[in-house]
């Protein structure tokens, strides 16, 4: 059967190469601030759902925009208008049956700076980056200023120091206010760029000449279609806005059920109604398809309408572009058809949405999603390597690949664990506390399984996992110990943190830490730096055997895999 999979996606590769026929589209338009006046730089950027190609055209001096490409078998596109001083904005856009040409009116939000901000700054000068941006001092009439020290980077012209303004907007860094001219950063925002010579830059920040006029972003069509379309879209997202974390509830893994909970709530009302475009209708039903399977895998199966479940099915066709466009498509399609839907079809779905989909880009990303999901969420060894052989044929040369077999390189060779096993067994820790060490094997833990997790203050996926780790102990207590890595320099830190989550001086809870990080030899020996964290490990200790890792051990599988392994 994999031969078969492999031989039919392989001639429909040869086939869709040779009879691939090419459509002209264009997307025009202008883009503007809240006073309807041209902003000094602003983009229209339009990424192919087939290849993820983008395609970005500047404004002229009246804000007007122009964005042509071609397209086989799509019949979408995904587009972002962004601009210095402004929010971005971003619109799926479907072409109506026989449109080749759609008008888009663009109005962008300001950002609007606040009191009592503390502004950082990256940038190509010594001592900068993401992870550790520079703090700004304050100086007279509200400004900011900070000197840097500047020279030349591989890639980058050695005159222009380029830089970019953080503190202001929370998890994303802007345009400055002193520069000679702007680049797009690839992410929604601006670098600002200073031509000079000196080795010494002294930048300054001047929130006054940001905006002051607040507004909504919106954006328009003279299409009626269109239109309807452009305010499903943004209905959609300001369901999303509107649902926020609630503080009261007693985990982060609640916060997150409560809110797909809403949002399928929402998109059920909006189900309700008779759509005039089906392509508006295919994109909300594959929201529910999202939140649903999402929700199954909490047990949330009451909120589900199967109605909408098989309707998504029934209308949005295997060669869809919508399957490799949207998030995680293997796990939506495995997740609707067999666990929601109880149809033993939803591999053959899943066959037909890869080998029919038309694009050879979408198609590796479909297939790296599959392995993903068969070998790190649930844990299914044969089809996780029906999925990976054919991969490996077809994509070896790309970074996927790399990370791919990387990352999944305990399931494609099997003797990976013996040599985990071994490392750890003999691997002295240092207590989080004090000068001591141990071996596993010095631990009170006979006759329990052992959850391992490497992990650090500064990751957050780490830290989110711990309302999963502390419930599932707390459950299973008595029967399973829990072994904490941190790769933190400070131990301090790390205290401060476990005992502000309640997770400090627990019973069968051990804590080290790995001062080096990701220079510790046991990290280098498990291969960390490329696989990352959090990477938590289930072991017999007694037998000395791995029993599971990786994302079967994450959110709200961890505690079934335990439970499983607790009853063999």
């Amino acid at each position: 059967m994999k031969k078969l999979f492999g031989l039919v996606v392989g001639l429909f590769l040869t086939i869709s190469i040779l009879c691939s026929q090419a459509f002209e589209y264009k997307i025009t338009g202008r883009i503007l601030d809240c006073n309807g006046e041209p902003i000094k730089v602003a983009h229209c950027h339009v990424i192919l759902p087939e290849g993820y190609i983008t395609y970005s055209s500047p404004t002229d001096s009246k804000g007007r925009f122009k964005v042509s490409f071609s397209m086989e078998r799509s019949n979408f596109v995904m587009v972002y208008f962004t601009g210095v001083n402004h929010k971005r904005d971003s619109l799926l856009v479907f072409f109506p049956k026989a449109t080749k040409e759609i008008n888009l009116e663009v109005k962008l939000a300001p950002y609007i700076i606040k009191e009592n901000i503390a502004p950082t700054i990256i940038g190509n000068f010594e001592g900068s980056n993401k992870k550790q941006a520079l703090t700004m001092e304050s100086i007279d009439n509200g400004k900011y200023v900070k000197t840097v020290k500047f020279r030349p980077r591989n890639g980058v012209p050695k005159d222009t120091l380029r830089y970019e303004i953080g503190g202001i907007v929370p998890k994303r860094y802007i345009n400055g206010t002193f520069q000679d001219f702007y680049v797009y950063d690839g992410d929604g925002d601006y670098m600002s760029c200073l031509v000079t010579n000196d080795t010494i830059v002294k930048i300054e920040f001047d929130p006054s000449l940001f905006p002051t006029k607040e507004c909504e972003s919106t954006i328009t069509s003279s299409d009626t279609i269109i239109n309807y379309h452009i305010s499903i879209f943004n209905l959609l997202k300001s369901i999303r806005n509107t649902v926020t974390y609630d503080e009261s509830l007693k985990a982060q893994q609640d916060s997150l059920i409560s809110l797909a909970c809403k949002h399928l709530e929402n998109l059920s009302k909006l189900l309700s109604f008779n759509q005039p475009d089906l392509n508006t209708r295919k994109m909300i039903l594959m929201d529910y398809l999202l939140y649903s399977t999402y929700l199954f895998r909490f047990q949330k199966a009451e909120e589900i309408n199967k109605n909408f479940i098989k309707e998504a099915f029934d209308v949005i066709e295997p060669t869809s572009s919508l399957w490799g466009f949207w998030s995680f498509s293997p796990g939506i399609i495995i997740g609707g058809k067999q666990l929601i839907l109880e149809d033993s079809t939803s591999t053959d779905y899943l066959d037909s949405v890869i080998i029919y989909n038309p694009n050879f880009a979408m198609k590796k990303s479909l297939l790296s999603d599959a392995i993903d999901y068969f070998w790190g969420l649930i844990d299914n060894l044969e089809l996780g390597r029906k999925y990976y052989d054919f991969f490996e044929k077809y994509y070896k040369d790309t970074p996927s690949y790399k990370r791919i077999s990387s990352t999944y390189a305990y399931k494609i060779n099997p003797a990976y664990w013996e040599k985990v096993i071994n490392a750890l067994l003999k691997y002295s820790f240092s207590y989080l506390e004090g000068n001591k060490t141990a071996r596993l094997t010095d631990l009170k833990i006979k006759d329990k399984l052992v959850f391992i997790d490497f992990w650090s203050t500064s990751c957050s996926p780490c830290i989110a996992e711990f309302p999963n780790i502390l419930e599932t102990y707390k459950k299973l207590k008595g029967k399973i110990a829990v072994v904490l890595i941190s790769l933190d320099k400070n131990p301090e830190t790390v205290v401060k943190l476990l005992e502000s989550k309640k997770m400090y001086n627990l019973d069968d809870w051990y804590y080290f830490i790995e001062k080096d990080g990701f220079n510790s030899s046991l990290v280098k020996e498990l291969g960390l730096g490329i696989v990352g964290i959090p990477f938590p490990i289930l072991l017999d200790l007694d037998n000395k055997k791995v029993l599971a890792s990786d994302l079967i051990l994450r959110g709200p599988s961890l505690e079934n895999t335990i439970k499983g392994y607790l009853q063999k």
